[in-house]
């Protein structure tokens, strides 16, 4: 099938996107980083996408389509049939680009969502690929939403979602458990607010403070040892006292300290 869409139209339209969230990009490096990376990582992306359509059915046309993979001033790839033919077929997993933990970072440090933004710019892309023959199939759509998925998983991980759904959740978990204990110990469990207000707002300044310093090893491991000790928490509100848990808690800071020393200890 001959599509009404160019190898020529496709790479202006795909010149234009990538150029566009590079210029959204405010710090050099990390800008540079993307250009060096972006175009090999849409093309393995594409390979990707053709697969889940149907890796049988590679024709010329998509050679064409990979070939008109590249943006700005990079030089345009030169992919015979039997290459992509080969990498379609060959395409193993989804990963997410090296940039983007960087992308992540930034917007940790700085407050911004970059992050977010490339998802829906690579949304877009990746369904321009998959508009080689025209048509948009199920499989190829399916893939696309799952990669896209993918990276917003790590965006949310990392609380750059952009969306207090989260925040709302708990907010109506925390009303209910204040109502548990309410029936039991009075109305003065309400007053719980004031302190958990006055720790929970200290924690989010000083994480505000920090987050140049949150690596994601660092993060990782204090939300390992915060799941240890909510376990405790619910043994212990389950069984009976068995762990003295406020104990425990300067394992957050060891466990923070120790992490983010680790890379600079000769051991």
């Amino acid at each position: 099938m001959r599509g009404t869409l160019t190898p020529a139209q496709a790479h202006k339209q795909y010149d234009e996107a990538v150029s566009a969230y590079r210029k959204w990009i405010p710090d050099p490096t990390l800008r540079m980083e993307f250009g060096r990376q972006a175009d090999d990582y849409f093309r393995t992306c594409a390979l990707g996408v053709w697969q889940a359509d149907n890796a049988a059915q590679i024709t010329p046309r998509h050679v064409e389509f990979y070939n008109a993979i590249y943006s700005g001033t990079n030089s345009s790839p030169s992919a015979l049939y039997w290459e992509v033919a080969t990498g379609v077929a060959g395409y193993d997993l989804f990963q997410p680009p090296a940039f983007f933990q960087s992308l992540r970072d930034y917007d940790r440090r700085k407050g911004t969502t970059l992050s977010r933004r490339f998802v829906d710019q690579f949304t877009l892309i990746l369904l321009l690929f998959a508009a080689v023959d025209d048509v948009v199939s199920e499989p190829e759509a399916g893939f696309v939403n799952a990669c896209a998925d993918a990276l917003l998983a790590l965006c949310t991980k990392d609380g750059l979602s952009g969306d207090p759904s989260t925040l709302y959740t708990k907010s109506i978990l925390d009303f209910l458990i204040v109502m548990i204990f309410a029936s039991t110990y009075g109305k003065g469990a309400i007053f719980s607010a004031l302190p958990v207000g006055v720790l929970q707002g200290t924690v989010t300044l000083c994480a505000g403070l920090l987050s140049p310093v949150f690596s994601q090893p660092v993060i990782d491991n204090l939300s390992f040892l915060g799941s240890m000790l909510i376990f405790c928490v619910g043994v212990n509100l389950c069984f009976g006292t068995k762990f003295k848990v406020a104990n425990m808690l300067p394992a957050l800071v060891f466990g923070a300290v120790f992490t983010a020393a680790g890379p600079l200890l000769p051991f």
